[in-house]
Formats: structure tokens, C-alpha cells, sequence
């Protein structure tokens, strides 16, 4: 499904920026027939997602940057987002309340809590400067050049 975004707020540092609408949502069938407003491939309605912001995919620890970075929260600051969230594998889309708090940032790392505030799950994600994820608790770890210690 490629997913339009409607810009609503100045830049990609705000809360107020880019949002997923179902209005401009599109899924192209392999029929190569006209794609279906604001549904996906078997012309379900996305409405429930209208207003995120933010990606999750659960196979990767990258989609959790975009909030660090976008939220830029300074150590003891706490936000609550709403997430278009894709289970992996079976790409099941829903959306997912979470919430990210900067309980650490030094220069060159920090270390953020993130809780998925739906089923309770939490893990400490420790970050670089850049706020890419550098260990995915039990799930996934950096490695190589620019892995640092927290």
C-alpha cells in the first residue's frame, strides 16, 4: 500500500507534522485496476489510522528513531504517540498508542523508554547521537562501526 502524507505543520520536528489520512491512502491491486481511496488491497477502510504520525514495523528497531528524533525529548520528558503499527510477518496494520521518555542523553548517546501502551510492553532503548537504536532488548543489536556503550 503506498501511503500519501499530508503535510500539516512546520517541519519534521514537530508533533504537528506530517500525518497518515486515509482519504489519501491508495493501494494499487496487482490487477492493475484503479486503487480504491483510503483502503487497503481488499478494500477494507483505513480510517482508524487517520491522524499518525509515525511508522512501527516490528522488524526493525529503525522505525523507532523517527519518534526520538522528531519528539527531541530532553532527559525526563515524556510523549505519548499514535503509530501506523505493521506486524511482521504477516503485515497486519493497526494503530498502536506508544510512549517515549528520554530517561538519558549525553552527547554522542542516550538511552530512551519506550512502552507500547496498549499491551504493556517496554524496553530500554539505548541510542546514538543520531538517535538510531543501538540494541533492541532480547530482539536485535548493533553491531560494527559506531556501536557504543551506554
Amino acid at each position: 500500500m503506498a501511503v500519501a502524507r499530508e503535510a500539516r505543520g512546520a517541519g519534521v520536528a514537530s508533533t504537528r507534522g506530517p500525518r497518515f489520512s486515509a482519504a489519501r491512502a491508495r493501494s494499487q491491486p496487482a490487477t492493475g485496476e484503479p486503487a480504491v481511496p483510503g483502503a487497503d488491497g481488499a478494500g477494507t477502510a483505513l480510517t482508524d489510522l487517520d491522524g499518525c504520525i509515525d511508522l512501527d514495523i516490528a522488524a526493525t528497531p529503525f522505525t523507532n528513531t523517527l519518534p526520538i528524533r522528531r519528539l527531541g525529548l530532553r532527559p525526563g520528558g515524556a510523549a505519548d504517540v499514535e503509530v501506523v503499527y505493521i506486524a511482521v510477518p504477516d503485515l497486519r496494520v493497526s494503530r498502536v498508542r506508544q510512549r517515549y521518555c528520554c530517561l538519558r542523553a549525553e552527547k554522542g548517546c542516550g538511552v530512551y523508554l519506550y512502552e507500547n501502551l496498549q499491551n504493556g510492553f517496554r524496553a530500554e532503548l539505548p541510542v546514538d547521537a543520531d538517535g538510531l537504536v543501538l540494541d533492541y532488548p532480547e530482539q536485535w543489536r548493533r553491531r560494527g562501526p559506531g556501536r557504543t556503550t551506554t
